[in-house]
């Protein structure tokens, strides 16, 4: 690195510092993420010096600092920085799911008490077994008279095998389990999580009653979107037809299988999925009922929220 290059980081690093003594935890959180990635994208990418845009969206972004300003003017200027091609689609919707981790709360993402998979406290081994090797989940509830009393780990269960000859008694392997309110936010849930090292918490409502579970995953992807691994529901991924002769295509179908469905030749050097293509040949994060056309194929959005694309309507023509 050039040696002006690294004394011009000096202020902004001095700053930065300054700036975060006077602002609350959340505000900081937020403020380093976005402060940080545009730095990086608008003086980073070469070494020119900074364009007019840039120097302009600076000042912006820095007044920050210095002014009470709310999460739409953040989201405002994000928009404006990714219009002038200063920050791409992907960290635009990343950056924007950071604002929302701070504004919700623990029952916007849970799982409903109804798609909980519980073990019983007074299951065999083998009934245990049969339900997590058809969940594929690798932590489960214990419950007992209506109440959750731990959490049994997949790993812990296993590790049973090799003890054949005790008494199978689950009450023994769980782990404890923490309560916590459906109302609680989100960016605390986190910080609890990551402090307390927890991957998993029991929700309640305000009577007391269990309401659902939350894991650390859930809080996640509501800033990198979707976590899929091998244990995920395939449904989602499936191309379904419709009446009209269209077809609606989940987002994460692999560019691959979409080709090999539709006999397309789509790139799939750059992007691994529909969704990833298609996103890009809008610049930005689409909603409900828009629409793109290329290589022939027609694409409408089915479903989306503010960080990525759920499904697509596709057509030929």
């Amino acid at each position: 690195m050039h040696a002006h290059r690294s004394q011009s980081k000096l202020p902004l690093i001095r700053f930065t510092i300054n700036s975060l003594k006077r602002k609350p935890l959340g505000e900081k959180c937020i403020r380093i993420v976005f402060l940080f990635n545009f730095y990086f994208f608008s003086s980073m990418n070469n070494d020119q010096p900074p364009s007019g845009t840039s120097r302009k969206l600076s000042k912006k972004f820095f007044g920050l600092f210095n002014k009470k300003s709310s999460k739409e003017d953040l989201r405002e200027y994000l928009k404006e920085a990714h219009s002038n091609s200063i920050i791409g689609t992907e960290e635009v919707a990343m950056l924007i799911g950071v604002l929302s981790v701070f504004e919700q709360r623990v029952r916007d993402v849970m799982v409903p008490k109804t798609k909980m998979v519980i073990l019983g406290h007074d299951m065999s081994f083998d009934e245990s077994l049969d339900i997590v090797m058809d969940s594929g989940h690798s932590r489960f509830p214990v419950e007992c008279d209506g109440n959750i009393i731990g959490i049994l780990l997949a790993k812990d269960l296993l590790g049973h095998i090799h003890d054949s000859d005790k008494v199978f008694d689950i009450t023994q392997l769980m782990r404890p389990v923490r309560h916590i309110p459906e109302s609680k936010p989100l960016n605390v849930l986190l910080r609890e999580f990551r402090s307390q090292r927890l991957h998993m918490a029991i929700v309640t409502n305000e009577y007391g009653n269990i309401a659902g579970l939350v894991t650390i995953e859930d809080v996640l992807e509501e800033i990198v979107g979707e976590i899929d691994d091998e244990h995920d529901s395939e449904d989602d991924l499936d191309i379904k037809k419709l009446e009209n002769n269209g077809y609606v295509v989940a987002a994460l179908t692999s560019i691959e299988d979409f080709n090999r469905f539709f006999h397309t030749e789509l790139d799939k050097e750059k992007y691994d999925t529909i969704g990833g293509l298609v996103l890009s040949r809008f610049g930005y994060v689409p909603q409900a009922g828009e629409k793109v056309t290329f290589e022939g194929i027609h694409f409408i959005i089915n479903h989306a929220n503010d960080r990525r694309i759920i499904d697509i309507v596709v057509s030929k023509k």
